[in-house]
């Protein structure tokens, strides 16, 4: 008996210890998400994923976001005067503890062979932060002053003058509203915003929760606020972490890449799903085995169809599959892909391959070709480049690039969004009929071998082997298609609003979610053709997001909000 009262009276004081090591926010049953403590066994190739980290404490039910801070260490935070601080820097972030080294950065700070980096769970609110950010970006107080007024008062306040200009540092990152912030990384984003010591460590950034949660009484409810201090929830203990040491890079056998020798392809992991995938069904998102390099910042999808090969000029079988379409992260609906005329039936099989590459150089060359001249002495339009290689290839049909593409839409960068918009370009370019992979990569080498014609005024480097890509294409991942699923109606979504209805320019969506979804929003003509896809990505609570029909005819479309099981349907005129 004497032993029991101590052992539990030593676990009573485990707990206090451990509460003690917590810092939280906002209620006194808050409990922070704790990683298992530790050092990964083996070192981790900086171009491999990590595995899975593993809490041995799960957050309280006010936190129900729990993601990963990742800190290089004895990499100290520099101060707002370039001092090193007491502690690591955070240098990046991930969702699920899943991440490549090599594509770790922030602050102009990375991760090399030899290095070593911790990871900590928080755990947080993230619809919460959302509707902060929204409130106060574009929101404006009852007396009808701005919101982003208060970061003034509160800079002259705090003697912080750099806090007056949150709101436009904030959109300056590329976060104009609520929907921009999907993570921990884009919450970092906003706190860097807000912060007066310079780069970000786990302490800073407690203490810019903390700023925020102690000038709570500041923030009006018109502005995100609760009226009170204290009313952003958050937990996470500090010293709890989990490291893993990097090491060199793997070699990927089978890929083929430009432009550096250090450039890596982003690979899938091989196989096939073993559930048929319903043909109205989402797919289940592919796993990467090996992440891109940082020069290839983008990694998209392409879709082949399996035993279907592509044709060239002739109409000839080519000896590799034709391609049918891309996606963005390869979560989509079988039924919604085609190209060439080609679709997807059931009994079908389909295989994606990882492509990486830079959507922001294609958007500039594709910008300057398109719109551009070269200057200087003859200051002829860029299109005319096509011609002159149109003659020193032999192939006519190059001469005609600029009219193909701009038939097919793209009429500038802000039409280039995605690697489905760049195989417009490929197309125009390609001299041998249908795409398959190896002729895209052909097409893209065609670009890199002749880069020295291309001059800086009509987006060139004046070199060769200019525009970065990488490919594994032995590396695929299949489905097969099995009956369509009956859909069923998607009962989670409430408070829905689609305005303007009618609409011309943009369409709002506004609904409400009564549990965390990964969504979809699809758009039909009356013929049932998809005109539209938007993933929207994982949401909870109150969302707002957009979506453009400028370039739709006017008509009447359907509108369709689906987690890839359930769905709702909603009627738009387009004027």
């Amino acid at each position: 008996m004497k032993s029991t009262t101590v052992f539990f009276f030593l676990f009573l004081l485990s707990s206090v210890n451990l509460l003690q090591a917590q810092n939280t926010c906002c209620s006194a049953s808050t409990v922070a998400p704790e990683i298992t403590t530790g050092v990964h066994t083996a070192i981790i190739p900086v171009n491999q994923n990590t595995p899975t980290a593993v809490l041995s404490i799960n957050a309280s039910s006010d936190l129900p976001n729990v993601e990963y801070l990742i800190t290089k260490r004895n990499t100290k935070a520099l101060d707002g005067n370039g001092q090193p601080t007491n502690d690591d820097v955070i240098i990046g972030s991930t969702i699920d503890g899943v991440f490549s080294p090599v594509n770790i950065t922030k602050h102009g700070v990375t991760l090399n062979p030899g290095d070593t980096c911790d990871l900590t769970a928080i755990g947080y609110d993230l619809g919460l932060i959302q509707n902060l950010t929204d409130s106060l970006l574009n929101g404006s107080a009852a007396s009808g002053a701005s919101c982003c007024n208060l970061f003034i008062l509160l800079g002259a306040v705090l003697g912080e003058p750099s806090l007056g200009n949150f709101c436009m540092n904030v959109n300056n990152a590329g976060i104009n509203s609520g929907s921009d912030v999907k993570d921990i990384s884009d919450v970092l984003t906003v706190f860097d915003a807000m912060s007066t010591t310079g780069q970000t460590s786990i302490p800073s950034m407690l203490s810019t929760l903390q700023l925020i949660n102690n000038n709570g009484n500041s923030i009006s409810t018109d502005c995100g606020g609760a009226g009170m201090n204290n009313f952003i929830p958050y937990g996470i203990i500090p010293t709890a972490k989990y490291a893993y040491a990097v090491g060199a890079g793997v070699a990927v056998t089978g890929q083929s890449t430009c432009c550096l020798t250090s450039t890596i392809a982003p690979e899938v992991v091989s196989g096939v799903q073993g559930p048929l995938v319903g043909l109205n069904q989402n797919t289940v998102a592919p796993t990467l085995a090996v992440t891109a390099s940082i020069d290839l910042p983008n990694t998209e999808y392409i879709l082949t169809k399996r035993n279907t090969k592509a044709l060239d000029q002739s109409g000839a079988a080519k000896s590799d599959d034709v391609i049918i379409g891309t996606d963005v992260n390869g979560v989509f609906m079988p039924r919604n892909k085609s190209r060439y005329g080609i679709s997807l039936a059931v009994g079908d099989t389909f295989d994606l391959t990882a492509i990486g590459y830079d959507l922001t150089i294609l958007k500039t060359l594709t910008d300057s070709l398109l719109n551009g001249s070269t200057g200087g002495f003859f200051n002829q339009p860029c299109c005319n480049l096509f011609t002159g290689l149109a003659t020193v290839l032999n192939e006519p049909s190059i001469a005609g690039f600029c009219d193909s593409v701009r038939s097919a839409g793209i009429m500038n960068a802000n039409d280039l969004n995605d690697i489905g918009d760049a195989l417009t370009i490929f197309d125009a370019l390609s001299t041998t009929g249908q795409l398959s992979i190896s002729s895209m990569i052909s097409t893209i080498q065609l670009i890199n071998n002749n880069g020295s014609f291309i001059s800086t005024e009509c987006g060139g480097t004046g070199m060769a082997d200019f525009i970065p890509y990488g490919i594994n294409p032995s590396e695929k991942y299949g489905y097969v298609i099995d009956q369509p699923l009956v859909v069923q109606e998607l009962n989670s979504i409430a408070r829905f609003i689609m305005y303007p209805n009618p609409a011309s320019n943009h369409v709002q969506l506004h609904f409400t979610t009564d549990k965390p979804m990964n969504l979809q929003v699809n758009v039909y003509d009356l013929l049932g053709r998809q005109v539209m896809n938007k993933d929207i990505g994982m949401l909870n609570g109150n969302s707002n997001i957009s979506f453009s029909v400028e370039n739709l005819t006017p008509g009447i479309y359907s509108v369709e909000l689906t987690d890839g099981q359930e769905r709702k349907t909603y009627k738009l005129t387009v004027k």
